[in-house]
């Protein structure tokens, strides 16, 4: 998972939540459009909870704070994010993100609780990702599944790139050259997208800059 930072709310979703009988259902079509595009943008065209590559076409409007739960919240910028569409169809097994959560709540948001969300995520060799918190770390398995094995696999495999780039280094503790390789996995490239499972290459790399004398 990656911090959210949020941006500017489409002016066309601000005008309609002031409309009378407003809803998230009645959202008109164009509205949902730029909407989709404004979450995409700010979250670099990566799910917000397993970081796979999204777009428009295999992409979902995730409420983290569920509509029948708390309808208040429906309209609510900073409650939305964009999501994966998490084998939707497929058995609840095999499920994961939003498809699995279903009208649950998270504990976190992490368009609010950024910071601490990658305080206490780590990845593991074996692909799997795990908090610190306690409850957090309940919501990860079992309420966003995010250690099914089609994502573990799939970190698994930018764990072991990343390794392996950082083993070709010459100088095996070049902070600089550690720094620019951090740079490429934290920025978005020209197209304005992150690189998918971009959090795993961030952690392993930030955790050998501070081994780095």
């Amino acid at each position: 998972m990656l911090k959210i930072n949020k941006t500017s709310e489409p002016k066309s979703f601000a005008e309609h939540r002031c409309h009378g009988n407003s809803c998230y259902e009645n959202i008109p079509e164009s509205t949902k459009k730029e909407l989709k595009f404004s979450l995409l943008k700010e979250q670099g065209y990566l799910c917000a909870y397993c970081m796979a590559r999204i777009s428009e076409e295999n992409m979902k409007i995730e409420h983290i704070y569920s509509r029948n739960m708390h309808p208040e919240l429906e309209l609510n910028y900073t409650n939305l994010v964009a999501c994966c569409l998490g084998n939707e169809g497929k058995s609840y097994k095999e499920q994961h993100c939003d498809t699995s959560k279903k009208d649950k709540c998270l504990y976190k948001n992490p368009a609010i609780h950024g910071d601490f969300i990658i305080k206490t995520i780590s990845y593991n060799q074996n692909g799997s990702i795990k908090s610190s918190d306690k409850d957090f770390d309940n919501e990860i398995n079992d309420t966003l599944q995010l250690n099914i094995e089609e994502l573990c696999i799939n970190r698994r495999t930018v764990y072991k790139a990343v390794n392996d780039q950082l083993s070709k280094l010459q100088d095996y503790a070049n902070k600089n050259k550690i720094i620019k390789i951090l740079n490429i996995w934290k920025n978005k490239n020209k197209y304005g997208k992150f690189e998918p499972y971009s959090g795993v290459a961030i952690f392993i790399l930030e955790k050998r800059l501070r081994k780095c004398k």
